[in-house]
């Protein structure tokens, strides 16, 4: 989610017919498209099965705060792995996931409560549920446009129970 809704906006523009964000803190929406839930009034629509499945998910800038208490968050060292999980279970069957993470190829790090940055061992573990898609093309050396590079993932299909 965002309290200035830029990613709402180029979701809208990109042809979205609906927008539902995400935040910690209560947002109130006041345009037609846009819904916008905290994290308990999601978890409860989705325990009382009344959340609908979501074609697509998109975050950038988000999951690498996810645990770290930062924006009131309990503490939690796989927030981040939680947080893109959870996803996959309220995204459709063949969803999508657009999604922007600091990374660095050469390995990632913690920046004390701030953020994540991931390498490619925790980014693996991040996406794991999902078939990799699309990938922004990097625009040069590591820069500040690829530091948060956005990729593209299909939600892979549950596995069957034995």
């Amino acid at each position: 989610g965002t309290e200035n809704p830029w990613l709402e906006a180029a979701m809208l523009a990109a042809g979205a017919k609906h927008v539902t964000t995400l935040e910690y803190r209560k947002i109130n929406s006041h345009h037609p498209q846009v819904d916008a839930l905290t994290y308990e009034e999601m978890r409860s629509q989705f325990l009382a099965g009344t959340l609908k499945p979501f074609d697509a998910v998109a975050s950038f800038s988000s999951v690498e705060h996810s645990g770290l208490g930062r924006y009131g968050d309990p503490l939690n060292p796989w927030g981040d792995l939680m947080t893109v999980a959870r996803a996959w279970c309220v995204t459709r069957p063949g969803g999508t996931l657009l999604l922007g993470v600091p990374f660095e190829e050469q390995g990632g790090h913690l920046v004390y409560n701030a953020h994540r940055i991931y390498g490619p061992d925790r980014y693996r573990h991040l996406v794991a549920n999902y078939d990799h898609i699309w990938s922004a093309p990097l625009r040069g050396p590591m820069s500040d446009a690829d530091w948060q590079r956005v990729f593209a993932f299909a939600k892979r299909p549950a596995p069957e129970a034995p």
